[in-house]
């Protein structure tokens, strides 16, 4: 398998475990459990238990190392995990190189269909030319422009145009129109910052010279903070993308961030599946961090540059990120509990 094939299947199949377990509770696979956990769901220890192998193997499973595997390992896991069909065929697939390397080859060639994940490469312009023509058939309302494009964003149009969103908008919406607002709202968050900040140095590292900004926004969708190299942040600066703007849906229509906040999973959007005419170039990937205490989204991460640079791979990346800031913060609130 091509390296970065390889590579790939194994950033899906750590967010995938990851995902599986912290959707279970220790009585939803009749283990004991204690009052105050540092993650949410189960442990690796505890999976490892279930499935019938050690912490330390199952860890480093999980992690992506080169590490081969039995169907009945997989199925015993599938069992711990409680998985559905679908998903434990998703296992499979991800768990072993030669069902994900046959299926990857299988689809690569496959027809254009906007209401499935999209795909890099010289697929890109004819994907902006039909979500465009879609957007402006909806815009028109023609209603049947939406079956062309995936259902979270076709919902998240129509709710855009509830809250009364002005497509045309050139420029974000600003949240905080002063430095000392702004500093307000980052003391807001400072634990939340400070639990992220070496999870997000890893990704400043990793995008570094790589066109993409990324952003972290608060639980209201309003940007506390944002690198990037120079060139980005002034692109996104003429359309005032930049820290104190409001990337909320009702403020801002369908984006990233305010749409990954209200459906409380992560998204990947391009082009023209922006609401605003602002995003129309833009390609950005953003997933929700929730508070391990109440499970609420606390705050949203993102990495936003042209769409020319679409990378389906970074969905992965910012969840794996999501869930490791989320572990971080566990870590951080549980001795203020003991």
């Amino acid at each position: 398998m091509k390296p970065d094939i390889e590579e790939a299947r194994r950033a899906k199949l750590r967010i995938f475990l990851m995902q599986q377990r912290a959707r279970l509770t220790p009585s939803d696979v009749d283990l004991p459990g204690t009052r105050r956990r540092r993650v949410i769901g189960l442990r690796r220890e505890e999976v490892a238990e279930l499935a019938g192998v050690s912490s330390d193997w199952y860890r480093w499973f999980e992690s992506g190392r080169p590490i081969r595997v039995s169907p009945p390992f997989l199925s015993r896991l599938s069992s711990a995990l409680q998985l559905s069909a679908l998903d434990k065929r998703t296992l499979y697939r991800l768990a072993l190189p030669e069902l994900y390397e046959a299926e990857t080859a299988e689809f690569s060639h496959a027809p254009l269909d906007l209401t499935s994940p999209l795909h890099p490469g010289d697929e890109i312009d004819a994907v902006l030319h039909q979500v465009s023509g879609a957007r402006d058939a909806f815009l028109a309302h023609d209603r049947r422009g939406l079956t062309r494009v995936r259902g979270r964003v076709a919902r998240s149009w129509e709710r855009s145009v509830s809250f009364g969103v002005d497509a045309m908008r050139p420029k974000a919406p600003v949240a905080t129109e002063s430095v000392d607002a702004l500093s307000e709202r980052r003391e807001q968050k400072r634990v939340f910052l400070e639990s992220a900040d070496p999870v997000l140095r890893h990704l400043r590292n990793i995008l570094e010279e790589s066109g993409y900004a990324l952003v972290v926004a608060d639980e209201r969708c309003c940007i506390i903070e944002m690198w990037g190299d120079r060139d980005i942040l002034r692109a996104l600066s003429r359309i005032d993308f930049e820290p104190g703007t409001d990337l909320s849906e009702p403020a801002c229509g369908t984006n990233a961030v305010g749409t990954a906040f209200a459906d409380q999973r992560a998204l990947q959007l391009i082009g023209a599946e922006n609401f605003c005419e602002a995003g129309s170039d833009l390609t950005c990937t953003a997933a929700p961090i929730r508070d391990p205490r109440t499970h609420a989204v606390t705050g949203v991460i993102d990495i936003t540059g042209n769409y020319r640079i679409f990378c389906p791979e970074m969905i992965a990346i910012m969840n794996q990120a999501a869930l490791e800031i989320e572990e971080r913060l566990g870590e951080i609130y549980e001795p203020q509990h003991a």
